[in-house]
């Protein structure tokens, strides 16, 4: 969910065409990855979901003080 101005280096879902978690190294080929542009990393799913909601929390929390919601 999209919450205010999104940038170029925001994290954000995709489907993986290769490549393994950066965290527990399990292969992304097909499957749901967030990837994060600035390190240019990717986590599967299950690592990545902790990371995306803080994230998630953080955009929200701009985008309501900021007054862009």
């Amino acid at each position: 969910m999209s919450y205010g101005k999104r940038y170029s280096g925001d994290p954000r879902w995709i489907t993986a065409r290769f490549g393994h978690c950066a965290k527990c190294k399990k292969p992304l080929a097909g499957k749901r990855a967030a990837y994060f542009p600035n390190g240019n990393t990717c986590f599967c799913e299950e690592c990545g979901r902790p990371a995306m909601a803080t994230f998630e929390s953080a955009a929200f929390d701009e985008a309501v003080m900021t007054g862009n919601w």
